[in-house]
């Protein structure tokens, strides 16, 4: 893993949803869907708003008070999981981040 790397959701075929400390994901192109337990969905948070690899580390071996060599592998595996099942991708460093703040409203019905 460089530290550098980042990644972002594989949207817009990759969708997903967090649910107490738990996120459910899916892909759209292939109709799995997959389950995360409270760590993955930190990562995946993180992934979400393209913080670097090197970062994730950091912050996850602040709050558990890790070793950060046994952190970089759990943030490493999950990452080659993520890739190949192409929930995500690796970002273009010369593609600026995008952000959608486009307002929405409800249409009224459930």
């Amino acid at each position: 893993m460089n530290h550098d790397e980042k990644f972002r959701i594989n949207s817009p075929g990759v969708i997903g949803q967090i649910f107490d400390e738990e996120a459910v994901i899916v892909n759209l192109m292939t109709g799995n869907y997959y389950n995360m337990n409270k760590i993955a969905t930190e990562i995946w948070n993180a992934l979400q708003i393209q913080i670097d690899c090197g970062t994730i580390v950091t912050i996850l071996t602040r709050k558990y008070h890790g070793m950060i060599a046994e952190i970089e592998n759990v943030v490493d595996d999950l990452l080659g999981k993520l890739l190949a099942e192409e929930l995500i991708v690796p970002t273009d460093p010369a593609e600026p981040m995008s952000v959608d703040l486009t307002p929405r409203r409800s249409t009224g019905t459930a």
